[in-house]
C-alpha cells in the first residue's frame, strides 16, 4: 500500500494508458487503481522519495475501474492525461460507460469509458514511430468528443492546456446543444477504425436537402447513406460495410453551397 507520508509527496502516477491523480481534499482518482509487476510507472513528486511495491499484493490507490476503451488507437511511449473534473451537458444526461474520445485534428489519440468525476482520458503523443503519425507533439491542443449510448458523437468544448509528454492536467468539458445548430458540421465517425459498421453524426442549421455519400480512395461512389430533405438539427447515419473491402474511405456531406468531408478506415 502507498503509505500516507509517501502519498503526500506524490501528486500523480502515470502508467501505460492509465494514470492516477492525487487531489487535495479528494484523494486518489483516475483509471490507475493498482500496480502491475513488469510494468513501468512515472511518479510526479515534489521531493526526493524512495518507493517500492509488492508485486503479489499490490495496493489500490483509487476506486475507479480502468475502463480503457483503447482498441481504436495505438499505445505510444509518449502520453499525457486529461482528468475531467466535470462535464456540463445541456438537456442530455451523460451516463457511465458513455465514451470520451481525444483527437488531434481528425486522428483518434485516446479514449476512455466515462466513469464519473475525474475520469482520466489518455492522450497519445508522437514518438517517432509510423503508428503514432498524427499524434500530439509538444504545443498541440487535443479536442474531445462524447459518444452517447445511441452512438451519436458530440463535440465538447474546454479551456484545454496544450499537450506535453508525461503531464497530468485537470479540465472541465462542456456540451451546450442549441435547439438549432448555427452551422453545418460533419463529426468524425465512430468507431474508427471500424468493422463492420460505423456511425456518422452531423448537424444542419436549416431545413433542406442533404446528401451523405461514401467514396473509396479512387473517388468511386460506393454508398449513399442519405439523399433526402431533412429538418434542421442533429442527425446521424450508420454505414454497414460488411460487403466492402478493408481500406480507407471518404465520407462527405453535401447541401446547398456546402461540401464537407472526413476520412475513415475499415479494418477486417
Amino acid at each position: 500500500m502507498v503509505n500516507e507520508k509517501l502519498a503526500t509527496s506524490i501528486s500523480g502516477i502515470i502508467g501505460e494508458g492509465v494514470a492516477a491523480n492525487n487531489l487535495a481534499g479528494v484523494g486518489w482518482v483516475g483509471g490507475l487503481d493498482e500496480f502491475e509487476g513488469g510494468k513501468g510507472y512515472w511518479a510526479k513528486v515534489d521531493a526526493a522519495i524512495s518507493f517500492n511495491f509488492d508485486v503479489d499484493g499490490s495496493g489500490r490507490i483509487g476506486d475507479y475501474d480502468n475502463g480503457n476503451n483503447s482498441s481504436n488507437y495505438a499505445q505510444s511511449t509518449q502520453q499525457a492525461f486529461y482528468f475531467v473534473e466535470t462535464i456540463e451537458i445541456d438537456n442530455m444526461p451523460l451516463e457511465e460507460d458513455d465514451i470520451l474520445l481525444a483527437y488531434n485534428g481528425d486522428e483518434l489519440i485516446g479514449s476512455r469509458l466515462y466513469s464519473g468525476a475525474y475520469t482520466d482520458i489518455p492522450v497519445m503523443g508522437y514518438d517517432g514511430g509510423s503508428y503514432s503519425a498524427g499524434y500530439c507533439s509538444s504545443g498541440d491542443t487535443p479536442t474531445f468528443v462524447w459518444i452517447d449510448s445511441d452512438g451519436q458523437a458530440h463535440n465538447l468544448s474546454a479551456d484545454t492546456p496544450v499537450w506535453s509528454n508525461n503531464e497530468i492536467y485537470d479540465i472541465s468539458l462542456e456540451y451546450m446543444q442549441s435547439a438549432v445548430p448555427d452551422q453545418y458540421s460533419l463529426i468524425q465517425n465512430y468507431p474508427n477504425p471500424f468493422n463492420p459498421s460505423t456511425t456518422i453524426s452531423f448537424s444542419v442549421p436549416t431545413n433542406g436537402h442533404v446528401t451523405i455519400n461514401v467514396f473509396d480512395v479512387n473517388g468511386r461512389l460506393v454508398s449513399t447513406l442519405l439523399d433526402d430533405s431533412i429538418n434542421s438539427g442533429y442527425h446521424h447515419v450508420t454505414w454497414d460495410a460488411t460487403d466492402m473491402s478493408a481500406g480507407l474511405y471518404i465520407y462527405t456531406l453535401q447541401a446547398k453551397g456546402i461540401s464537407l468531408s472526413n476520412k475513415m478506415i475499415l479494418m477486417k
